[in-house]
């Protein structure tokens, strides 16, 4: 996983957006042109979709959200930051990320200088540690498995 695998992922997800698609797959985790899917690498790309999504369904723009008074009564110098309205509504625009690092670089080195790939290995474990399989009817399984057996 490297910056190309990253600005390959870019690069399809933006198209994949800009076509307004509503099932998106071509970021998630893929490596060497879909030979190899990396799991670090479907949790970077799977936040990122994410992110695509948010800002894919639109902001809200009205007098509440725009909140032209609180901004003609903030006296100049003031900041926006500490008031209930952008408490309220910064949760509702913003996007978070879980594994990305949004901290500021001095502090991301007192924290261990982990990569983004070494964040998004560490989020796949935790994922696959949780996960618990659904019960599968046994003949389900093996015409699962007859069918891969033949097929793959």
């Amino acid at each position: 996983m490297d910056d190309q695998a990253g600005s390959e992922s870019a690069t399809h997800l933006a198209a994949t957006v800009a076509a307004d698609t509503d099932f998106v797959l071509h970021a998630a985790g893929m490596l060497e042109a879909y030979a190899t899917v990396s799991p670090a690498k479907f949790v970077l790309d799977c936040e990122r979709i994410q992110a695509a999504q948010r800002l894919q369904s639109g902001y809200e723009v009205s007098e509440e959200t725009l909140a032209l008074d609180l901004i003609l009564d903030t006296e100049p110098g003031g900041d926006f930051l500490s008031e209930r309205h952008t408490l309220t509504h910064a949760r509702e625009e913003h996007f978070t990320p879980d594994v990305a690092d949004r901290t500021a670089y001095e502090q991301w080195e007192r924290d261990g200088q982990r990569s983004a790939r070494q964040r998004g290995a560490d989020r796949a474990r935790e994922l696959l540690d949780d996960y618990d399989r659904p019960p599968i009817d046994e003949t389900v399984e093996a015409d699962i498995e007859a069918y891969v057996d033949e097929h793959v």
